[in-house]
């Protein structure tokens, strides 16, 4: 079993400009984390969005889009270039899902950025976030579920208890990840500053924001979702060295459907 990898840090969010085939005053829609706020093509065919980092070389390695209308087999490219000019292809990813689209490629970094989309149909996307994703330092224990599946309805029932129907309202999932046995080191570091994790937390999670979590990205494209840690949630991180935490657990719900 894979490790699973997030990604929520965003250079949409770090960039000076942006730019897209249509609509340029929409790409701001793709970095608020909301689901409902788009950028809309207004034609079919290919569709890019350009975008200029403040400070020259910063890196990318994965790219998330969610609460998309792209049927699967569309094309998701990510370009880069030092110039401007000269773009180079660093992912090319054939949809397989009308889910959540996530992929991880070999980390680089550059001044200018170029996503393309090309699908039979005016593109749609209300999530678009490239950059470094975090990987869980270790596999989800055994036993793992990657997807909890509810149906939010309402019955009816006769006098006599017979069914008489159901109105389904919509279908949500949940995920739960538990770990053991990780390296302080991805938590804190040295001095007791904030490392990977702790980043996350105190930067997005804490907030409730979404985030892009991957169970195996390549091999269960499918799986890949949208999530954020449930209403309620507590973080701990108990340990038993100075070395190592005991368990950590992430308590996560679909942001939309998978």
């Amino acid at each position: 079993m894979q490790a699973p990898v997030i990604l929520y840090d965003n250079v949409l969010y770090r960039c000076s400009t942006y730019a897209a085939s249509t609509l340029s005053s929409q790409v701001p829609n793709l970095k608020d984390w909301r689901t409902h706020t788009y950028l809309t093509a207004t034609s079919t065919g290919n569709q890019q969005v350009d975008i200029t980092m403040d400070s020259t070389g910063y890196p990318i390695g994965a790219i998330g889009i969610a609460s998309h209308n792209l049927p699967v087999g569309s094309t998701v490219r990510v370009m880069g270039s030092s110039d401007g000019v000269n773009y180079s292809t660093y992912a090319t990813i054939v949809t397989q899902t009308t889910g959540a689209i996530f992929s991880t490629f070999a980390q680089v970094g550059r001044t200018y950025y170029r996503v393309t989309v090309d699908s039979t149909i005016a593109e749609q996307i209300g999530i678009l976030c490239l950059g470094v994703p975090m990987q869980m330092p270790k596999a989800p224990v055994y036993g793992y579920s990657p997807f909890n599946h509810q149906t939010q309805m309402a019955s009816n029932r006769s006098n006599a208890g017979v069914m008489l129907g159901s109105n389904v309202k919509y279908y949500t999932y949940s995920i739960d990840a538990r770990f053991t046995n990780i390296p302080t080191s991805f938590f804190w570091n040295s001095t007791g500053g904030d490392s990977t994790f702790m980043a996350f937390w105190n930067n997005h999670a804490r907030d409730g924001k979404p985030f892009f979590y991957a169970f195996s990205p390549d091999t269960y494209p499918a799986m890949n979702a949208l999530v954020r840690l449930q209403d309620k949630y507590t973080l701990t991180t108990p340990m038993y060295s100075t070395s190592h935490i005991s368990e950590l657990t992430l308590s996560m719900e679909g942001v939309n459907n998978p």
